[in-house]
């Protein structure tokens, strides 16, 4: 879908500089508006290209912050369900599985239950990336996403506060120790973190560019208007731009 969406966006720029030449080469073109010049509709046309150079950088950092966050949730091993996991089974480990302390860990975990986490994450969450589609901000699976990623964040947050109250937790594996948890955790947060921001400049960007795609909508249509009254709707000129569409 991006590849077509990317493809209608180069379509538009073609005929708006198919439309740019052919008035740049009009004898006596000269609109009420220094907007439809030929000296502003290339500054604009260039304007646009840049910003879709833009959107494209900006929709790249955030797949990839996207992924970034998929996997420190539940890829590898070391990952926030894996860690979970083998928290639970040091705690069992250490205090015994009908231990008081057990059955905290086990509590968190049955609150694991409202995630669910499937192999497509990464391509539903870069769903609603797609240049010049719907406002990231109305789309439902990436609201939804970014809750389960939050709450599954939070129990991790919750379990690592519950083993610091148990006062001699000593899981045997560094990887499991309090201090390293913490590390882990303000990992994490910095890749939600950064899957917010990454959405932010995306749509700040996405709203620059459908500002500009609307402008060079009404120019466009306004040089019709112009070149129609001026040279006739019979002309040359005007038969050369009236089935430009963008």
């Amino acid at each position: 879908m991006a590849k077509t969406k990317s493809n209608a966006i180069g379509n538009t720029l073609g005929r708006a500089r198919e439309m740019v030449t052919y008035i740049s080469g009009f004898v006596g073109y000269a609109p009420p508006r220094n907007e439809e010049s030929v000296a502003e509709m290339q500054k604009l046309l260039e304007e646009i290209t840049n910003v879709n150079a833009g959107e494209s950088a900006a929709y790249t950092r955030m797949h990839e912050s996207i992924s970034n966050r998929v996997d420190l949730f539940s890829g590898s091993n070391g990952s926030v369900l894996h860690l979970l996991v083998r928290i639970r089974g040091a705690v069992e480990s250490q205090y015994g599985k009908k231990s008081s302390e057990a059955e905290s860990i086990a509590m968190l975990m049955r609150k694991i239950t409202t995630y669910k986490h499937k192999k497509e994450s990464k391509q539903a969450d870069a769903t609603p990336a797609e240049p010049i589609t719907a406002p990231l901000e109305t789309s439902v699976s990436h609201s939804r996403s970014t809750r389960s990623f939050s709450s599954l964040y939070k129990i991790f947050l919750d379990m690592l506060s519950t083993v610091k109250e148990f006062g001699n937790y000593k899981p045997g594996n560094p990887e499991l120790e309090i201090p390293q948890l913490e590390t882990q955790a303000g990992v994490i947060e910095a890749s939600i973190n950064a899957v917010a921001t990454a959405t932010q400049n995306l749509q700040v960007m996405r709203s620059r560019q459908r500002g500009l795609y609307d402008d060079l909508t009404e120019r466009v249509r306004r040089i019709k208007a112009y070149v129609k009254a001026q040279y006739g709707s019979g002309s040359d000129e005007f038969k050369m731009i009236k089935g430009i569409r963008v």
